[in-house]
């Protein structure tokens, strides 16, 4: 066996062992703890027990459009096999993302032309403890890192030699992707603007049927229908691979949709995080105070619609009007303040990238809450308003006091780790990116994916809707700290089309 396969044996073992060793040094059914986890723990459960696709623990088992299939039929399966424990998820779950760790290590070795590059991104990965955290939670995240790694391997794969295979591949892991969780429905689109990006890339010339197709000097051609017509090929790839779950709601719920997620958030978490903005209050997701203002956007439905409105569905076709009738009060809302609505929204995103982990494992580690130190919230904003109010003195003074002087040392270094950790990351995936620049699509594939998945949750974004996309992050991050990726792109002997089979 060659070195390098032993090195990439040896980061499957790295990461297993460490997601498996967290994962069985918590008590029973902590996967449970997240309300979405438990959602997908009675979505699965009924499915064993015959009740159909539905979120209810008890009857009436009212069929569930919010969620699509692929993650609960997953947990229905490991169930199936291994007993009704939760604990087999995230053990298998840790099996998969080690798999991440495998298919990354492969992707920057071929990304930066040097092996032992991809052992150290495979590494990060395999270390990186935010990743154990969520293989222990009945959560997509991990399932769909794994599925959005594979879409970017089978991409490059199609960059290298345009074979058309490798674009029906990615196309059918987007598709994947929605059917593991509805909220990445633009994915395709994102994907076919990266193959339009590699076949109108300047000065390409390429050549067809009818002769020449050339991009010269950036401008768009008359045949512009071509790479239009390749791009559509992985969308129509994920549509035909979604059709029947769009089937089944149809029949179900008598529409046409993929999931109802997006009607569900414009009143569950736009609106309310709207009104909380409006009214200038501080309201963490899912508190007793934002419980309170979603009712009450549930009384204006009620309100308006009248007897209309079902708050108590019985059947499919009932909770789809709920739904949107909701969604139509809280659309209402949002035109009333847009204002607000982007600001949260905005403000929301922002507040994710800044670091938070720490809290979680302190609590791990230290046995007590972060909050119970009694420490200031939000202390880099704070330092940065004395910044500028008083001068660095008054913000260093202020960062020593909430942050050096008061914390316990384990407390600290958590905190520190983090900040450092943090700041290093982003000055090499900015460098990464700069080395990477000559490969547009590629760039392109891969950030407008980062921004869409963490922006979208937006007022209730965290660490979880990162996780994703960490391996894309750690692409860039050693792209920053190998020498220029020798990747290339070039197309000669290669069929134009891009459809070579």
């Amino acid at each position: 066996m060659k070195v390098w396969a032993w090195g990439w044996v040896l980061i499957f073992a790295l990461a297993l062992s460490t997601r498996w060793a967290y994962a069985l040094s918590f008590p029973a059914n902590v996967q449970l703890q997240d309300v979405d986890a438990r959602g997908y723990q009675a979505l699965a459960l009924n499915l064993l027990n015959g009740h159909g696709f539905s979120l209810n623990t008890e009857p009436p088992y009212v069929p569930d459009a919010i969620r699509t299939p692929a993650y609960p039929l997953l947990v229905a399966f490991i169930y199936a096999i291994g007993g009704r424990n939760p604990l087999h998820v995230a053990l298998v779950q840790g099996v998969i993302d080690s798999f991440t760790a495998l298919l990354l290590t492969r992707l920057v070795a071929r990304l930066v032309g040097r092996p032992r590059w991809g052992l150290v991104a495979g590494g990060l990965y395999a270390l990186n403890p935010t990743a154990w955290r969520f293989c222990n939670d009945l959560l997509t995240e991990i399932p769909l890192a794994f599925t959005l790694t594979l879409m970017l391997w089978t991409f490059v794969r199609y960059l290298e030699n345009r074979r058309g295979m490798w674009l029906v591949f990615s196309g059918g892991l987007t598709g994947l992707a929605l059917l593991i969780k509805p909220n990445v429905i633009l994915l395709p689109a994102i994907l076919g603007l990266a193959v339009v990006l590699t076949l109108l890339r300047r000065d390409q010339t390429m050549q067809v049927a009818s002769g020449k197709w050339k991009v010269a000097g950036g401008k768009l051609p008359a045949t512009f229908h071509l790479p239009l017509a390749i791009a559509s090929l992985p969308i129509l790839v994920a549509l035909l691979l979604v059709f029947p779950w769009m089937v089944r709601n149809r029949i179900v719920f008598g529409r046409w949709f993929l999931s109802q997620a997006f009607e569900s958030n414009l009143a569950r978490v736009s609106a309310v995080a709207t009104l909380i903005h409006v009214q200038g209050e501080q309201v963490a997701p899912w508190t007793p105070r934002w419980e309170a203002i979603y009712s009450g956007i549930i009384l204006q439905a009620q309100a308006r619609y009248g007897a209309d409105f079902i708050s108590t569905p019985r059947t499919g076709p009932e909770a789809d009007r709920a739904q949107i009738q909701l969604a139509s009060v809280a659309t209402d809302i949002l035109h009333q303040h847009p204002r607000d609505f982007l600001l949260a929204h905005l403000e929301g995103f922002l507040r994710s990238w800044v670091p938070q982990e720490h809290r979680f494992w302190y609590q791990v580690l230290g046995g007590r809450s972060w909050e119970s130190l009694g420490s200031e919230e939000g202390v880099l904003g704070q330092a940065l308003e004395r910044f500028r109010s008083d001068g660095a003195s008054a913000a260093l003074a202020f960062v020593w006091q909430a942050r050096i002087a008061s914390l316990p040392p384990l407390a600290f270094s958590l905190w520190l780790g983090w900040i450092v950790a943090t700041l290093i990351s982003a000055v090499l995936s900015v460098r990464g990116l700069w080395r990477f620049r000559d490969q547009p699509a590629f760039v392109c594939l891969c950030l407008a994916t980062i921004f869409y998945v963490t922006f979208l949750p937006g007022p209730i974004a965290y660490i979880r809707f990162q996780v994703p996309v960490a391996p894309m992050f750690i692409v860039f991050v050693v792209g920053g700290l190998a020498p220029r990726s020798p990747f290339s792109l070039s197309t000669a002997g290669i069929d134009p089309s891009g459809l070579l089979l």
